[in-house]
């Protein structure tokens, strides 16, 4: 199966997904997906993947939570930042604090330091980051932001 064309999706879908997320966060989905180096690789009431040139977003609401979470290879890769900077910010209270985590670990993921944070934003969402090593001795992160719902 190749990319998902977010105008193929059946608007039952995409409502709901309006309905969860809002309408911002589905036009950061449309402008992604308008790149030719990123791919919608599944969209859902409540869930979307999107994968980047080197790095993966995926944003999620299950019944006790909702996350994004990415899986970074590149912290490099500008679209990645950008775009999961404001999915953070759009989609949670305090995502601007997460942004500005985020911005504050850059430089020591660009040096593909070892990382392994917990930050708690406030009573009900959390920051994380945590470092991956391949065998091959390369470093990779998970980098989360989940909202624990009431």
């Amino acid at each position: 199966t190749g990319p998902i064309g977010l105008e193929n999706i059946e608007s039952t879908v995409t409502n709901a997904f309006i309905a969860e997320y809002g309408a911002k966060t589905f036009d950061i989905l449309k402008d992604l997906a308008v790149n030719d180096k990123v791919e919608i690789t599944s969209f859902w009431e409540k869930s979307a993947t999107v994968s980047l040139e080197y790095n993966t977003i995926s944003l999620n609401s299950p019944e006790f939570e909702k996350n994004l979470f990415a899986l970074v290879h590149n912290i490099g890769e500008d679209l990645f930042v950008t775009s999961y900077k404001e999915l953070m910010i759009e989609n949670f209270k305090d995502g601007e604090k997460g942004a500005l985590l985020l911005d504050e670990y850059i430089g020591r993921m660009k040096e593909k330091e070892l990382i392994d944070i917990y930050e708690q934003i406030n009573e009900t969402e959390v920051f994380v980051i945590e470092s991956i090593q391949d065998i091959d001795g390369s470093v990779s992160y998970m980098v989360g932001f989940i909202q624990r719902k009431q």
